[in-house]
């Protein structure tokens, strides 16, 4: 599983405010940080399946050609006069 740092910034009062609350629970401000976005996660019941290769690459290929797309503005009329 590979991990990602993040870098945020936040006001001295803020940073007060976050460490008191993290010490008060005998954590570490990032363990705090990082309970609080598990917590508000789990509320939220986001999708937790991650897209195939095989998908990330047609991603990758469709924003490549992207530019060569064609606007269509009726799908009906499109499929009908393939």
């Amino acid at each position: 599983m590979s991990t990602v740092q993040l870098k945020v910034t936040i006001s001295d009062r803020l940073q007060i405010l976050l460490k008191n609350q993290a010490e008060s629970l005998g954590l570490s401000m990032a363990a705090y940080v990082k309970n609080l976005i598990i917590e508000d996660i789990k509320k939220n019941d986001f999708p937790s399946k991650i897209a195939s290769q095989e998908i990330e690459k047609s991603y990758e290929s469709a924003i490549k050609n992207k530019k060569s797309a064609k606007k269509i503005d009726n799908l009906d009329e499109f499929f009908n006069n393939l």
